[in-house]
């Protein structure tokens, strides 16, 4: 898969490498030292109120209210190994959002397990991404995404959230001693540090690949 460009963006001690090409499609290059196991598009996932989440583009999917799961089904075969969720997002409005709205928060769920929530730079233009770790997986999987700050007043401003792709990266070829990624903290916790991230190409599913 083809990839345009680099982009860096550091606050703090944070940084986060990535390539960047402006489109509609976006599936990031993996973060330094790891790499792709499997990949969803939005479009793939499962809302679990399906009247509440609807085609962005011929990838993405987004919804207007916060509070709405979505699931996305993963096989990774029998071999356990350490893995990392990566989610690309941004805003999917005819409007803008609010001023002072600078992270959609999304709760990861893996196979009906909580794990933790992420923080993805909101944009209204722009894709940006955001990582978690997951542990150590193996088949059947169900990632579940669940957007909580939903914020909108009429006729001034509207926050909704699109989801672009769901990535599940290993590190290098010794799974199991896996490092963390850099981590997008809570708002008011520190250092930020997010990417903009965007790919070109027609929609494809690819699952895990040999």
């Amino acid at each position: 898969m083809d990839r345009f460009g680099i982009a860096i963006m550091s606050v703090g001690a944070a940084v986060i490498g990535a390539s960047s090409a402006s489109a509609s499609v976006i599936v990031p290059a993996p973060l330094a030292g790891y790499s792709e196991a499997a990949v969803l598009y939005g479009i793939d996932g499962v809302g679990r109120d399906q009247s509440r989440w609807f085609t962005s583009n011929e990838t993405a999917q987004h919804t207007n209210w916060s509070n709405k799961p979505i699931d996305f089904q993963f096989n990774l075969g029998d071999n356990a190994a350490e893995y990392t969720i990566g989610v690309t997002g941004k805003n999917q409005t005819s409007l803008v959002l609010p001023s002072n709205y600078s992270q959609f928060k999304v709760g990861v769920t893996v196979n009906d397990q909580f794990l933790d929530y992420m923080y993805i730079a909101a944009s209204d233009t722009e894709w940006n991404a955001s990582y978690l770790n997951a542990g150590e997986l193996s088949g059947d999987v169900t990632v579940t995404l669940n957007w909580v700050n939903d914020s909108y007043r009429a006729g001034e401003y509207d926050a909704n959230f699109a989801v672009g792709s769901v990535q599940l990266l290993t590190f290098g070829a010794q799974q199991a001693s896996a490092p963390l990624p850099p981590e997008i903290p809570a708002p008011g916790a520190g250092a930020l540090a997010c990417v903009g991230l965007f790919l070109a190409g027609p929609r494809r599913r690819r699952q895990q690949r040999a």
